[in-house]
């Protein structure tokens, strides 16, 4: 079930990546829809999450959706969300505090 909710979220962000078209004929690499939607790369945040819980994978999912919409308040406020989860592997918290690092100095 974990497993087939989270295809079905990453297949909804690489649509959605996908439907961004600024005009140009050339199409953005597929192996990293997430990496491409915005200029911060989520690719490492989202495989540290990649079988954690459906909640976590959510908030996830709201962080690249928030960063490829360059709604850096709302991405920082849910990566903190994300830090605060208690027994993260040491892969998520390394990936969680790297992206705040990040975002942090375009949230204002």
């Amino acid at each position: 079930m974990k497993t087939s909710l989270l295809s079905c979220c990453l297949a909804a962000a690489a649509l959605v990546a996908g439907c961004q078209s600024t005009g140009s004929k050339s199409a953005a690499p597929a192996a990293a829809p997430a990496a491409s939607a915005s200029a911060f790369d989520t690719s490492a945040l989202v495989a540290a999450f990649k079988n954690a819980d459906i909640p976590s994978n959510q908030i996830v999912q709201g962080v690249v959706s928030a960063l490829s919409n360059k709604d850096y308040s709302g991405a920082l406020a849910s990566l903190q969300k994300l830090a605060r989860i208690p027994g993260l592997t040491a892969s998520q918290a390394s990936a969680v505090q790297s992206l705040i690092g990040s975002v942090s100095t375009r949230a204002k």
